[in-house]
């Protein structure tokens, strides 16, 4: 209950810093407020009980959705766009870490090299006390990645250092960053390099494959699908967020959530690496890319997926569909549709799309056959 009270602390603390204003502002949708909401009432509830009774029931807090919302400082921008912040704080944030039991330290050797057992255990225990954060803004993959980095330093640092409440550091982390990065653009600039550093945009905040240059996706030439396996895919919040991401970057596929959960996309290969960039950044038990099968495109076939893409980004059509364009010379593979959320027993379902998409090698690979 500590840890519940603390985060609502943390968040009322974000609204008094970055009030709505707007766009602008702590940004909560409407579910995220209803979580909210619940939480004080089962903080408030469990200091009515402690007075008259017994403390609240632990299966209330597993019972609750995780706190998440996002914050978009106003005035943060980087090369003209928004630059906002996603948060999900885990059960047990901002409660420190238990630290290595007393025990005896096991090893096993192994052709001269020393195992020491239990490191993956005391690495999920910390991320188990880690907020899990993610940046939105429209910039090259290298500069998103720079800015991730950025606020996930500045939470393990937290962590590492006995647990405390991190946004607001986080925060100051990502301003520094988007700083940084925006001073790295100019220099380039005078020193004579491209100076489209950043793309225009279409308005979203996010980077969407409609933000991306044609020309750097055209060179690329590569129809990517790969097979993301999970542990469990159970938390709401995150199968949400694997189908914005999938539509926003234009991706077809599916995932599966559950024991294990399943995700299989295919797009133009710099929107599928952008998308396991975005997935790494949350907390996972375990997440391997098993399959990964990559179909060579000539520039003109990648540029007319990229065109295609473009010009029906606004109305949310995924460039899938522009691979009617290619030639039928050799067993063209793909996905059809939008990408979408299958239920917890679709494993099924999703074999047979994938074997109906000439992918059913990848769909093997969840199974490890």
């Amino acid at each position: 209950m500590e840890a519940l009270q603390r985060q609502l602390d943390e968040v009322e603390a974000l609204h008094a810093v970055y009030p709505r204003e707007g766009a602008d502002g702590l940004v909560l949708t409407e579910e995220q407020e209803g979580v909210l909401l619940l939480a004080r009432e089962v903080v408030e509830a469990a200091g009515a009980g402690a007075a008259t009774g017994p403390a609240h029931s632990s299966h209330d807090l597993d019972a609750l959705p995780l706190l998440s919302g996002t914050v978009r400082p106003p005035r943060l921008l980087l090369g003209g766009q928004p630059v906002a912040l996603r948060f999900v704080l885990p059960r047990a944030y901002p409660l420190p870490a238990p630290g290595p039991g007393p025990g005896p330290v096991h090893r096993q050797e192994r052709e001269g090299t020393a195992t020491v057992t239990g490191r993956e255990d005391e690495a999920d225990q910390l991320l188990a006390h880690c907020a899990q954060l993610a940046v939105e803004c429209s910039a090259p993959r290298h500069v998103h990645e720079a800015l991730s980095g950025a606020v996930r330093a500045a939470a393990q640092r937290e962590v590492a250092a006995g647990g405390g409440e991190c946004l607001l550091l986080a925060l100051e982390a990502l301003r520094e960053a988007v700083a940084e990065a925006e001073s790295l653009a100019t220099a380039g600039s005078c020193c004579g390099e491209p100076t489209s550093k950043w793309p225009a945009g279409s308005g979203s905040s996010s980077t969407t494959a409609a933000d991306r240059s044609t020309s750097n996706e055209a060179s690329t030439c590569g129809l990517l699908c790969v097979l993301v396996w999970l542990h469990h895919l159970k938390s709401l919040t995150k199968r949400k967020l694997i189908v914005q991401w999938a539509r926003e970057l234009s991706l077809a596929g599916a995932v599966k959530p559950g024991f294990p959960g399943v995700v299989v996309v295919e797009g133009l290969e710099p929107d599928v690496r952008e998308f396991l960039a975005r997935m790494r950044s949350l907390t996972w038990q375990a997440m391997q890319v098993r399959g990964e099968d990559l179909l060579p495109l000539s520039p003109a076939e990648a540029a007319s997926l990229t065109c295609g893409r473009a010009a029906s980004g606004a109305a949310g059509t995924p460039k899938m569909a522009g691979l009617g364009a290619l030639k039928p010379q050799e067993p063209t593979r793909r996905l059809c549709g939008s990408f979408k959320e299958l239920d917890e027993s679709g494993m099924g379902q999703l074999g047979e799309m994938c074997r109906e998409g000439g992918l059913q090698h990848i769909f093997l690979t969840a199974l490890k056959l």
